[in-house]
């Protein structure tokens, strides 16, 4: 057995046994296996400049990117 074919029989185990793995069977009956994923928040990188008392500064933080109240104060503050 390969390298690889070991880790990704490893990395399928660990999954099955936390009950994050499920069988699905295609249209054809082949069956394959599909791991539950978790939701990660999509963030994006954003910069932008802010006025400070000791001159301008760079912020640079990740918004979320489904958020649209802030989508519009990307580069500016009001």
């Amino acid at each position: 057995m390969s390298e690889d074919t070991q880790r990704g029989l490893n990395r399928a185990y660990k999954h099955w046994k936390q009950g994050r793995i499920r069988v699905m069977k295609k249209h054809t009956n082949e069956t394959y296996p599909d791991y539950r994923k978790e939701a990660v928040q999509p963030l994006i990188p954003t910069s932008k400049l802010v006025l400070t008392n000791e001159g301008f500064k760079v912020q640079n933080k990740p918004i979320n990117r489904h958020d649209y109240k802030n989508f519009g104060n990307i580069l500016c503050e009001d």
